[in-house]
């Protein structure tokens, strides 16, 4: 029994296999390459405001300006306290006897509105990105912590002040 070596060639079927994984592969490397450099344009400063909702009378006063923000989660410095307003705390609920929607003044509670000051690099996309890494944007929940106070609140405005180059 004579076992016969069949000898390869280079067919057409082959060059086209080559040509599709040569253009996965080029097109895998500018997908990879793009996606990941995103680049800092500009560093400005903005104001936000934090508004923290209904917490107790007892820790409205625990407010000063001047005072260092920093995210309670991952340490970020996120500005400098530059006002602050309390205001009382506004319950909406149902008068179900007369059908009707009222609201009425929390008891016992208040609302904090905290005016804040950052350096905030611009990204690519528009983001403003605080201390290297904490994105922020209208209606981000921040988790922040003060000297006298550490509680969850939501950005409700965000504006650049003004810019550097």
């Amino acid at each position: 029994m004579g076992t016969t070596v069949k000898k390869h060639r280079f067919n057409a079927v082959d060059a086209a296999i080559i040509i599709v994984i040569a253009v996965i592969i080029v097109a895998a490397v500018m997908f990879f390459s793009m996606g990941g450099t995103e680049t800092i344009n500009q560093t400005v400063k903005i104001e936000y405001v934090v508004e923290f909702r209904t917490i107790r009378n007892e820790f409205a006063d625990n407010f000063a300006v001047g005072e260092g923000v920093v995210d309670s989660v991952a340490k970020y410095h996120l500005g400098e306290v530059i006002d602050y307003a309390v205001e009382p705390a506004i319950y909406n609920g149902n008068d179900f006897s007369a059908g009707a929607l009222v609201s009425s003044v929390h008891p016992e509670h208040s609302n904090v509105r905290l005016s804040v000051a950052a350096e905030a690099t611009v990204g690519a996309d528009g983001r403003y990105v605080l201390d290297g890494g904490y994105d922020i944007s209208v209606g981000t929940t921040m988790y922040v912590r003060l000297p006298n106070y550490t509680g969850v609140g939501y950005c409700t405005e965000l504006s650049e002040t003004e810019g550097q180059s």
